[in-house]
């Protein structure tokens, strides 16, 4: 999306170069390996019911996006439709709020994925149901006040992140993921 240019002297060039080769060998089909088929199993209705609820609690007022497709028009999509197969489901566009809506889909199997395998630690609450920015000056004020009260001097850094996802080495990324076990449609 938008790659370092230049690529800071700290970066190992010849890693990033490895990682895209390796990646361009991961085929263009996996197949999910997870007992519960986290990224292979078909959508269920539990998964459309907690898409609906998390549209109806994070979208009132909304405007439509370029596809002019709102929420509303999802919600009035027909639960009997099968999921599995995208020739059932209503041809509405992969833009704007129907991308969006499948994309929530994916992200609620990644978390049950990560959820069960353990793989965020509590720390890393950024971006995660019931956590919220606040913890983090919580966590901060915390610490200043144990440094104070043992007398101790407290050293904190601050990371400049406003390009942190559009410069993520996206081979990398899909190497790690691999390693950790995600693979499937999904994945794909």
């Amino acid at each position: 999306m938008n790659p370092l240019n230049p690529v800071p002297a700290s970066f190992d060039g010849i890693l990033q170069e490895l990682d895209a080769l390796r990646a361009g060998l991961i085929p263009l089909r996996t197949v999910d390996t997870t007992a519960e088929q986290f990224f292979d199993g078909p959508l269920t209705q539990a998964d459309v019911t907690e898409m609906r609820q998390h549209q109806k609690s994070h979208s009132p007022g909304e405007t439509t996006g370029h596809d002019l497709v709102t929420d509303c028009d999802i919600e009035e999509m027909d639960d009997d439709a099968s999921l599995t197969s995208a020739e059932d489901l209503h041809t509405i566009g992969a833009e704007s709020k129907a991308l969006k809506t499948f994309t929530f889909l994916a992200l609620l199997r990644i978390v049950r994925w990560t959820e069960a395998r353990g793989i965020l630690p509590p720390s890393q609450n950024g971006f995660r149901k019931g956590y919220r920015t606040t913890n983090n000056v919580f966590i901060l004020r915390c610490l200043i006040d144990k440094a104070r009260s043992l007398g101790k001097t407290l050293y904190v850094a601050t990371i400049d992140i406003t390009n942190a996802f559009p410069s993520t080495n996206r081979p990398t990324l899909w190497l790690k993921l691999r390693a950790l076990g995600m693979q499937g449609r999904i994945y794909d």
